[in-house]
């Protein structure tokens, strides 16, 4: 698990996509703006979440391979 702490470089490093999309002043968005990019990050979360679920039964497999 990674720390919570979105400001440190070693988990998100300057100048990457995601650490500038956080840094994004967001009162310079409609409302129909931000909800569409809430929804665009909802999906983001399920596809990482189905990514690392995974990546984690990958990692079972060839464990239990290897026993």
């Amino acid at each position: 698990m990674i720390n919570s702490d979105f400001d440190d470089e070693s988990v998100f490093p300057k100048d990457t996509p995601l650490k500038l999309m956080m840094k994004e002043d967001l009162a310079l968005h409609s409302v129909e703006a931000l909800e569409i990019r809430l929804l665009a990050l909802e999906n983001e979360i399920t596809r990482t979440k189905k990514a690392i679920a995974e990546k984690r039964d990958a990692k079972k497999s060839a464990e239990s391979f290897f026993k």
